[in-house]
């Protein structure tokens, strides 16, 4: 025993310097220990510094209210107990399989932070040359101002939360792998981001990027999710969620190549640019799409909401939308207010569901503005299966497909000329209405169909 049992509220710094290893073994009575019993913890600040390793093993403790320094080559904790206001534990690596850390926990290591216990861990900074490895039986708390973890990469778990929403994790780490069976996922991470994994059983999760972030593995959450980035975000993996899904990139594009992304609720996409490659997004709820430039769904692509029960695809786009060999899909309604143009090409659809709705507004156009394999104003090509539809037959124009344009604020309704064009009415344009064509044709042939 190096301290005393501190009586009388009685503080006492103690600091120790040793060549070689300072390993604290349990024995008879109270155990080896530095400072305080834990019993009745209380005293100054503690310093051990060694020039081999520092072992901390069951029924042995290291312990004050003051501030803790343990710098050796290793820090090994099998079991015991590492406790102060204030835990720093510098070195070559720390690892930690049992016993308990209670207090504010930093760590700067050049090699590796490998730590577990059943109770919670507040975070101070975990700071280490190759990679850090925190899982709780409690939560992960931020118990500072700054980074909570800095390394090439990092694994947090636990069991009850990592962050929350109102005080996440901040980290600045390149690749991270987070879960957490209850309570919040919080974390914020400084520069791009590899999300190589996350499993979250709580309320919600969120993570985040300053810069961009793509995913490593697949992504699965019992409740709510929001991916946040702001320079870019590829989704190459699958996502999964009970909730609700927000997939937010930023400055940058959105990207979801070759994943199937689902949601039990809600889906909403948000970038400059979004695109789908090969991809399947899917809610069971509203899909709600905000491209500050394109929206592109390509390559056998599906972009739903309403999959499985009552969802809008609800989408606004600065630029152009592109649907090539793919299909957009609301139910009951597809809401679409675009800047630029709709192509359908190569089968595309755009697809509404009862009571079969597809209203479209285009804002900066007077006329026109969607396109069929190439051509203005076609609603639905039967031979290539491309275009507007509307509970799976071909959408009508005035009808189920209602287009507003707006330019200068006024707003102009389709006219006849289109209608006809679109075979959608046989009534010609009011200015052939007024030829004086047919007076020198007999009457009983003036009931004939007019051929154009």
């Amino acid at each position: 025993v190096i301290g005393s049992n501190f009586a009388g509220g009685q503080t006492t710094d103690i600091a120790m310097t040793v060549g070689g290893d300072v390993t604290l073994i349990a024995g008879s009575g109270a155990g080896a220990r530095i400072g305080s019993p834990v019993s009745n913890i209380a005293g100054g600040n503690i310093s051990v510094a060694a020039g081999g390793d520092i072992n901390v093993n069951n029924g042995t403790s290291i312990a004050t209210t003051g501030a803790l320094l343990l710098a050796a080559n290793n820090v090994n904790q099998t079991g015991g107990t590492l406790s102060g206001s204030s835990i720093l534990l510098t070195g070559g690596n720390i690892t930690q399989t049992g016993g308990a850390i209670t207090g504010l926990f930093d760590a700067i290591v050049t090699g590796a932070i490998n730590v577990s216990q059943s109770g919670a861990y507040t975070l101070g900074l975990l700071k280490a040359g190759t990679s850090v490895s925190v899982n709780s039986g409690g939560s992960l708390v931020d118990g500072n101002v700054g980074l909570n973890i800095e390394a090439p990469t990092a694994s947090l778990s636990s069991s009850t939360g990592v962050g929350s929403l109102a005080n996440p994790l901040e980290t600045k780490v390149s690749t991270l792998s987070v879960s957490a069976y209850g309570g919040e996922i919080g974390v914020i991470n400084t520069g791009n981001l590899t999300l190589n994994s996350l499993n979250f059983g709580g309320s919600f999760a969120s993570v985040g990027a300053t810069g961009s972030m793509d995913l490593g593995g697949p992504i699965t959450s019992a409740t709510n999710l929001a991916l946040l980035a702001n320079n870019g975000l590829t989704v190459g993996q699958n996502i999964n969620t009970s909730g609700g899904l927000s997939l937010n990139s930023g400055a940058g594009n959105l990207l979801i190549d070759g994943a199937n992304v689902f949601a039990g609720t809600t889906i909403g996409l948000t970038g400059v640019n979004v695109s789908l490659n090969n991809a399947f997004v899917s809610a069971s709820g509203s899909l709600v799409v905000a491209a500050t430039g394109n929206l592109d769904v390509m390559n056998v692509s599906a972009l739903s909401g309403g999959s499985s029960g009552i969802g809008n695809a609800t989408i606004s786009t600065g630029g152009d939308v592109t649907v090539d060999n793919s299909t957009i899909i609301g139910n009951p309604d597809v809401v679409m207010s675009v800047d630029g143009v709709i192509n359908m090409n190569n089968g595309g659809t755009i697809h509404a569901g009862a009571p079969t709705t597809i209203l479209l507004t285009f804002p900066m156009l007077a006329s026109g503005g969607y396109f069929v394999n190439g051509i203005e104003g076609v609603v639905y090509d039967i031979d290539t299966l491309t275009g507007f539809l509307a509970n799976n037959s071909a959408a009508i124009l005035g009808t189920n497909l209602l287009v507003t344009y707006g330019v200068g604020g006024s707003l102009q309704p389709p006219t006849d000329a289109l209608l006809v064009a679109m075979g959608e009415s046989i009534t010609p344009p009011e200015p052939e209405k007024e030829k004086d064509i047919f007076d020198d044709i007999k009457d009983d042939k003036e009931k004939a169909p007019i051929c154009r």
